[in-house]
Formats: C-alpha cells, structure tokens, sequence
C-alpha cells in the first residue's frame, strides 16, 4: 500500500506544485494529515517551498510545495549508461583510459593526498575504509594469507554499472583502493548477496611488483 509521503511525491510529480488544500481534496485526507506529512518532506529534503504563492479570493495567500530537484526527473542514469558503453568498448582509442581514471579520481571532493608508504599498513586500511563508507561502499578488510581483503558489501555505481570485474568502474575502485593505500588492488570475484539485486566486490591488496 502507498505510503501518504509517497502520494503526496506522485501527487505533486504529477501536478508540478500544489496547496495543501489541494492535495488535501485529491487524496481525501484532512489537511492536518497533510501538513503533518508535509513537514517530514520539507525536513527530509524531497519537497520545497515554492517561491510563488496560490491566491483564491480573499485572504491569505496559499503556500505552494513542489518537488525538490533531487525527486524531480533526470537523465542521469541514461548519460551514465552511455558512458559506460563507451568506457567497456573496444575502440575507446579517443582518450586513455588510465589517464581519465586518475583525473576522475583526483577530483574526488575530500579525496586526501596519497598515502605515504612509510605508513603502517593497519593504519592506512583503517584510513582508507573511513574514506570509502563516506563514499558509500559499505567497505571493510579482512586478513588473508594472500594479503588484505578489502571487501565493498555496497557499490554506489550498482544501477548503472556492469558487473563484469574488468568495467570501467571497478577500474576506478581499483585506482581509488590504490590512491588510498599505495598498494595494487586486484579483483578477487564480484557476486549477488543473497541472490539479491545487490553485489558484493572483494579485492586482495599487494605490494606493486
């Protein structure tokens, strides 16, 4: 069953802005209901203030809500998508990828300086997995015999990404893993978690040889 939040976003997606009247009458709640909801979608970020008001005769004028940019439509999924097929190509001869890699990884915001090697290695992965959950990867490392394990439970790319271990975007994580460790992360598997739409990323860190 939808959710009041949810109608009052399909609502307002539909209509572009709205009272609370309005979306009052269109779903059949009371406006108190609204407003109550109204306020947790202002708090949360899914819904504005618009800067224009509704008038209807006398009185005061109405507040008009609309969607906030982040649940309004995009294209981003789509340029993403096409990004990636240009990415995994074969004739991808226009531009190095390896150079592009480290641009994009350069320009990471809050992204620190490489590591240096002189740093304990328990230091540097405790470093590094802080880094990587502030970017979303839902990361952590494990000991192995064939060196650490660092294992991403999350990829923040999983909607547009393939899940083949040599895509342009694990490339990146590679490149990323290495800017935070100053060691080479090599591709251990990629596999569902529970047989759910979810993947989970495992890397094994060595020495550059």
């Amino acid at each position: 069953m939808e959710t009041t939040k949810s109608q009052i976003i399909n609502y307002l997606f539909r209509n572009k802005s709205a009272t609370i009247k309005e979306i009052s009458e269109a779903l059949h709640l009371t406006k108190a209901n609204i407003r109550h909801h109204m306020h947790a979608l202002l708090q949360d970020g899914d819904v504005i203030e618009s800067n224009q008001y509704f008038l209807a005769g006398k009185g005061r004028p109405a507040k008009l809500y609309t969607l906030s940019p982040k649940n309004k439509p995009n294209n981003y999924k789509q340029i993403c998508w096409l990004l990636q097929e240009i990415f995994d190509s074969t004739d991808n001869s226009f531009y190095k990828e390896d150079d592009f890699i480290e641009t994009l990884i350069t320009n990471i915001p809050g992204l620190p300086s490489l590591s240096e090697e002189g740093t304990n290695i328990i230091t540097r992965l405790n470093h590094a997995i802080t880094i990587l959950n502030e970017l979303n990867y839902f990361a952590h490392w494990e000991a192995s015999k064939e060196g650490p394990l660092v294992i991403f439970d999350h990829c923040p790319y999983q909607e547009i990404v393939s899940t083949k271990v040599d895509s342009f975007y694990c490339k990146m994580d590679r490149a990323l893993l290495k800017r935070l460790t100053t060691l080479e992360a090599i591709p251990l598997k990629t596999h569902s978690i529970n047989n759910k739409n979810a993947y989970q990323c495992v890397f094994v860190l060595k020495e550059k040889t």
